[in-house]
């Protein structure tokens, strides 16, 4: 692929807290989300795999990238043209957030490289690829309805497996997970990591990290504001249907994000 597009893909059963401003911030960078799930019952974060593996079975493209993000706790930041740039950068199918924790299952970090990488673990909330690499991982999931699956240890699995295939940005070049970077994150001229000396594109609050600062930093980036004021300008595509549907009640809280 000599000059792939971008496509954004994300999960939400509901217009819950965060979505909102995922789509807003998606609608600033000049991206159209693919947004799964619509009306769905929340039964796991299986249901996240399922999702996009049964999106990219239907339709799967050879020229496009795909970038996925946790839609109730993540904003994008960056134009696709910029993340497409970080991606190139990896030389690698398939590309996954690094965050500083190891879960679910801490007695696997000696099972990593990089032992003084500050970013060092899988994170399953943000992840970017070629097409039929992440569809090829996801079609060996055991089940066609795998609720019960925690993504993150899935693909925790994966990369362990096959990381001649996987790729962790360590140097919050594309994702930053939030979670833990005490004072990493600044403000200059837009996100900066200082302790990486990078400037992410996508910011994922997990593990419950408090995403107020970093929202209300985003509304200083160019073309910012507060928040979606009006539905119909917020350009995402649920499912294969294009237009936005009517405001659902919320999914059940978690620890973790929809």
């Amino acid at each position: 692929m000599s000059n792939p597009s971008l496509v954004v893909m994300t999960v939400a059963t509901s217009m819950t807290r965060g979505v909102p401003q995922f789509l807003e911030s998606c609608r600033k960078s000049g991206i159209a989300p693919i947004v799964l799930g619509r009306g769905r019952p929340w039964r796991g974060f299986g249901l996240k795999l399922s999702l996009v593996r049964d999106e990219l079975a239907r339709r799967r493209r050879r020229d496009a990238i795909m970038l996925f993000a946790d839609a109730c706790d993540s904003i994008i930041v960056q134009p696709p043209e910029v993340i497409l740039a970080a991606y190139r950068r990896f030389r690698s199918p398939l590309v996954f957030s690094a965050e500083r924790w190891c879960s679910p299952d801490p007695w696997k970090a000696f099972l990593y490289p990089s032992p003084r990488e500050r970013y060092r673990f899988l994170n399953a909330g943000g992840y970017m690829g070629d097409m039929e690499t992440i569809y090829g991982f996801l079609k060996t999931l055991p089940c066609k309805d795998p609720y019960w699956v925690d993504d993150q240890r899935w693909w925790t699995d994966r990369y362990l497996e096959h990381r001649d295939a996987i790729r962790l940005d360590i140097r919050c070049r594309i994702f930053q997970a939030l979670h833990g970077t005490g004072r990493d994150v600044v403000f200059r001229k837009g996100f900066y990591n200082a302790s990486t000396r990078t400037r992410p594109c996508v910011l994922h609050g997990n593990g419950g990290a408090d995403m107020r600062r970093v929202l209300a930093w985003s509304a200083r980036l160019p073309g910012a504001c507060q928040g979606p004021r009006d539905s119909t300008s917020i350009p995402a595509i649920w499912g294969l249907a294009a237009t936005r549907p009517k405001a659902m009640s919320s999914a059940p809280s978690s620890t973790r994000s929809v």
